[in-house]
């Protein structure tokens, strides 16, 4: 029984509706012939049996009238208890009646011969016989309708219904559960993994923005000392002026600061520009072989490293097969990182990749500070105290998680590490 209920339940849509419409069409037409054959039955047994005679005995009287009677008479019976029959015709005359015939005639299914109520029910049977079937047909058609409402589309709507009104309010957090395995089902899962996406979507948007406010709170917070030096400094001037108390050093001092202060605003004023450049990077993947497409990359930090009298060593674990990758986006990762690791680098840096769970994973270690615990921690990369993190790795992590990846940065017995994660 649980198995036809569970075919029954993930058959196709158009074929469940033909089998209920051929199952309730079935119904009704034995249904109409039950009745058919009842009410033809009935009929019959309305009619006098077929096999009956009829004696008609037809007087003409002497005053002109005339009498009419009948009596019914089996086939074969016995006619001796009926003395018109048996007594000559001139006896049995009386004298008001000038003659008398007699017929004697077989019973015809005639609707004539029957009585008022008789007739009555007969038109009964035929109206029923002519009725029911069409009505039965509409029933199995209701039916049918109603059934495959129910039993198919009643649950799969509300379900439907209830997560487009949620959607609307904006609120996705909740789920489709439908299991039946019909084209319902699959409209449902696909309306799941739409719900999924727009979810992911808006979680990985509010991240974003998020991140950016707290990229921007950074350098607000960042921007305040460079002001209070150059504003310190203007007061300075400003009342060096009125009291013509000038100091040749100290004015020189004040020029470099105000010099360094300006410089710093410069900078942190190309930081805002590099983040807005690498928000607006769109994705382009292309098919290429991993090993080749890291190797320039690698020869290329080689001799970075050689120029600084840095080790260079380098461990793949990649098989030479095809990956989905943004080459420009990778490359620019690569060298804000490794940037990162040759200014904190005392001796040695290393560079593993590798690939899994369709995942390209290159690790940079370098043996120089470690992060601070704080910044480990962070879920945004930027400047700290000792200059440690930097603009180019708040940008990297950007940019990985624009291909679908991560960055993140940690603390091994080597030095610091920073880990590349790129969905390819």
């Amino acid at each position: 029984m649980e198995t036809l209920r569970y075919k029954w339940e993930n058959l196709p849509l158009r074929k469940c509706f033909l089998y209920t419409l051929i199952g309730s069409v079935f119904l009704a037409l034995s249904l109409s012939a039950l009745i058919f054959f009842s009410c033809h039955i009935f009929q019959t047994w309305l009619f006098p049996q077929s096999n009956g005679l009829y004696l008609t005995i037809e007087k003409t009287n002497s005053d002109g009238t005339m009498s009419n009677t009948m009596y019914y008479l089996e086939e074969g019976a016995d006619l001796t208890n009926f003395p018109s029959l048996s007594m000559n015709e001139a006896a049995n005359q009386s004298k008001h009646e000038i003659s008398t015939k007699y017929a004697i005639k077989k019973i015809e299914q005639s609707f004539d011969t029957l009585s008022s109520k008789r007739k009555l029910a007969y038109r009964l049977c035929q109206g029923v016989m002519v009725i029911a079937p069409a009505l039965l047909m509409v029933l199995a058609l209701i039916f049918c309708t109603m059934l495959i409402y129910r039993k198919k589309l009643k649950q799969p709507l509300f379900l439907l219904e209830q997560a487009a009104a949620n959607i609307t309010a904006q609120n996705l957090d909740f789920a489709i559960v439908y299991e039946n395995q019909d084209e319902l089902g699959d409209l449902c899962k696909s309306f799941e993994q739409m719900r999924k996406a727009l979810y992911e979507n808006n979680q990985t948007l509010w991240k974003m923005l998020e991140e950016r406010k707290l990229y921007q709170a950074s350098i607000a917070h960042d921007l305040r000392n460079p002001i209070t030096i150059i504003k310190g400094y203007s007061e300075y001037l400003k009342s060096g002026i009125k009291t013509h108390d000038w100091d040749k050093e100290k004015i020189c001092h004040i020029v470099e600061q105000m010099d360094q202060a300006a410089s710093r605003l410069a900078q942190y004023t190309e930081m805002v520009h590099t983040l807005n450049i690498a928000e607006e990077m769109s994705i382009q993947k292309h098919p290429f072989h991993a090993l080749r497409l890291l190797k320039p990359m690698m020869d290329d930090f080689q001799l970075l490293c050689e120029h600084k009298h840095i080790d260079f060593q380098i461990t793949d674990v990649l098989a030479d097969m095809e990956i989905l990758v943004d080459e420009v986006l990778l490359q620019r990762i690569l060298e804000n990182v490794m940037d990162n690791a040759l200014r904190n680098a005392q001796t040695s840096i290393q560079i593993k990749s590798t690939l899994h769970d369709h995942q390209l994973v290159i690790t940079i270690q370098d043996d120089g500070k470690a992060f601070p615990a704080h910044m480990r921690r962070s879920t945004v990369l930027f400047y700290d105290e000792n200059n440690r993190i930097g603009i180019g790795l708040a940008i990297s992590r950007m940019l990985c998680k624009k291909h679908g990846g991560d960055l993140k940065i940690y603390n091994s017995a080597f030095g610091a590490c920073v880990e590349i994660l790129l969905a390819v």
